[in-house]
């Protein structure tokens, strides 16, 4: 089983992955144009990612939604990874914040994600039509480099070609290597798969962290070593089929549910162990 702090460092290393960047010297960012008269609320919605700089991650999504603040919007990236030793599939459910940053109404946005550490980061839409397809240019300051990523986004799984290519065309006007996109595959995709975990900003907040027992240490990312001070809840919420999943005491009370016809209980993976409701009490193991 995964201690918190292997899992913690598991998760932020996926996140550099499914959030890839290229990294470059000096921490000016590219002036990358966005849309004019750009209208956040139709853009919100689902977009697939078709291509994204140097990423392995397949079945990429987004989904922008509405807020209750006027210039906030969230942004939830979904893509399904193997977790070894878990379950066949994971559902990977990522959620930050969108921000009208300036008031000349731009596709200059400002996203922020609970795990960056460096902070928020530029999120320019510099070409879309709203209906089928959409570029993206995100780029943030580390200090002495920045790093950047690019997104070609549709509204569909797939994206014609010469749309595509459009794009790649626009980003290597801007100074962008367009070759250091990769392809997403979007081939047998399940978004309802067995397990999923999700992180947003409630994930390492005060109350989820009240009953941690001890300090976990340091977690690497990005380059970079960053600590990260009580134990971190996370939430994981196995939803059918538990006999893919590989923990056997798990997988026999997860079993024992579904004979019983009652439906399964958040379970809170705390300090390398599943914490399971029992008739007794909670149950470590």
């Amino acid at each position: 089983m995964y201690s918190v702090l292997k899992l913690c460092a598991v998760l932020i290393l996926h996140q550099s992955l499914v959030n890839a960047h290229s990294y470059h010297l000096g921490e000016k960012c590219l002036d990358v144009e966005p849309v004019k008269s750009f209208d956040i609320s139709r853009f919100s919605g689902i977009w697939y990612a078709i291509e994204k700089t140097s990423t392995g991650s397949k079945c990429l999504l987004y989904n922008i939604t509405a807020t209750d603040l006027r210039k906030v919007y969230n942004i939830t990236q979904v893509s399904v990874n193997p977790i070894v030793g878990l379950v066949k599939d994971h559902l990977y459910r990522y959620q930050g914040s969108l921000e009208i940053s300036d008031e000349t109404k731009s596709g200059k946005l400002t996203v922020k994600f609970p795990l960056s550490i460096p902070g928020s980061a530029s999120f320019i839409i510099f070409d879309t039509d709203y209906d089928s397809y959409a570029g993206v240019y995100s780029c943030q300051s580390l200090g002495v480099g920045h790093r950047q990523a690019a997104m070609i986004l549709s509204r569909k799984n797939t994206l014609d070609k010469t749309v595509i290519n459009k794009l790649r065309d626009r980003l290597s006007r801007d100074q962008v290597n367009p070759f250091d996109l990769s392809i997403i595959s979007h081939d047998k995709c399940n978004y309802n798969t067995n397990f999923s975990l999700e992180i947003n900003q409630h994930t390492f907040s005060k109350d989820n962290l009240k009953n941690a027992a001890k300090s976990v240490g340091h977690a690497v990312a990005d380059g970079a070593d960053f600590v990260y001070q009580g134990a971190k809840k996370l939430y994981h919420y196995v939803k059918k089929d538990p006999k893919e999943i590989e923990n056997e005491k798990l997988k026999e009370y997860l079993l024992k549910r579904k004979e019983s016809n009652k439906d399964v209980e958040e379970l809170e993976f705390y300090d390398g162990q599943y914490n399971v409701p029992t008739a007794q009490g909670t149950n470590f193991f």
